[in-house]
């Protein structure tokens, strides 16, 4: 889990988002923080979060509580 957020706070992407060109992004359309890139890695471990995305906005509560987004690179 470390790697992973030290590359989403660096990169603003982890090597499957560079593969799929995607990138994540905080409400505002910017690199997330820090602070948002840590509660968006410790939200993966909610218990069933990999069930939140069958919801209709199909947005997961990493997403939803950390407030990101993730996005296709331009």
């Amino acid at each position: 889990m470390i790697i992973y957020y030290l590359s989403e706070v660096l990169f603003a992407k982890t090597i499957g988002k560079a593969i799929t060109k995607t990138t994540v992004v905080n409400e505002d359309g910017k690199k997330p923080s820090p602070k948002e890139v840590a509660l968006r890695t410790l939200c993966r471990f909610v218990p069933f979060e990999a069930f939140s995305f069958l919801n209709d906005d199909a947005y997961g509560i990493h997403d939803k509580w950390s407030k990101t987004l993730v996005v296709n690179d331009k």
